[in-house]
């Protein structure tokens, strides 16, 4: 594929994708009521909006893991310990 424009995000691709007509016709009602300038925007949102989600998501999961690692938590303690002396200054 290759690049058909520039926006603020980055270059922009045109693709195509197999959707249900159901799914479809909702984006189409919903730029009509006025949710999104244009349907490809409308996607693009939706898309956006996921895969935040999903970062979030792994995110979580990043700090159970850490939650769960004890050397990692010795590591957060140590550190801890070593600003003790800035808190007693006032910095906190």
């Amino acid at each position: 594929m290759r690049a058909v424009a520039q926006a603020p995000g980055g270059e922009i691709r045109k693709t195509s994708f197999r959707l249900p007509v159901k799914l479809l016709d909702a984006v189409a009602r919903a730029v009509e009521r006025g949710e999104a300038e244009t349907q490809t925007a409308f996607v693009e949102r939706a898309l956006r909006h996921e895969l935040a989600s999903l970062r979030r998501s792994e995110l979580r999961e990043a700090y159970a893991a850490a939650a769960r690692d004890e050397r990692f938590k010795e590591e957060a303690d140590a550190v801890d310990r070593e600003f003790d002396p800035a808190v007693g200054d006032g910095l906190s």
